[in-house]
């Protein structure tokens, strides 16, 4: 599970270092760190309707409306862990020094989606903050290419959680596709 602030630290990185190049956030396992080369997966939807930015090893549709909402498609080296259970959300501020937060982290259920053709579970990884919208991602899942490759990709999406947000997360995701 990623950090509370996982989200807001992935979009200040891309903006930073978007022009030439983006960087993974945080640390990562050796299995799960993000790989150059090119991405097999994309999303024609989104590509008619939102920025997209290709760098090595990861593609960000930008919503143009709000920044802070995007999907991240991220190719990665291997394949990642895979969890018996939804990871907890953790409540914003809870475990930071001088939070007086006493909301603790809590269980949600696996969502999933179709991409791609089969079927991947997601989860909410933060609450966001004031400043980034809550973030969701996918296990880290194999794909098969047209040249019968296998690859590993993760999905991020940052929502911001407006009306049935869950729905249109799996669109965004189920509209992931092989090119």
């Amino acid at each position: 599970m990623h950090p509370p602030s996982y989200c807001l630290l992935f979009f200040a990185v891309a903006i930073a270092i978007i022009t030439p190049s983006c960087v993974t956030p945080g640390a990562t396992t050796p299995a799960t760190s993000r790989t150059d080369g090119a991405i097999d997966l994309h999303s024609p939807a989104l590509e008619r309707k939102w920025q997209a930015r290709d760098s090595d090893g990861m593609i960000r549709y930008v919503d143009p409306a709000s920044s802070l909402q995007f999907l991240a498609i991220r190719k990665l080296n291997g394949p990642g862990p895979s969890l018996a259970e939804a990871p907890l959300i953790t409540p914003l501020g809870y475990g930071d020094p001088g939070s007086n937060s006493k909301k603790k982290p809590y269980k949600q259920s696996w969502k999933s989606s179709i991409i791609a053709g089969q079927k991947v579970r997601w989860y909410q990884q933060d609450e966001g903050s004031g400043a980034d919208f809550p973030g969701f991602s996918t296990e880290p899942f194999a794909i098969t290419t047209r040249t019968g490759q296998i690859e590993y990709y993760e999905i991020l999406v940052c929502s911001g959680m407006q009306g049935d947000y869950l729905r249109d997360i799996d669109q965004m995701l189920s509209s992931v596709q092989l090119r």
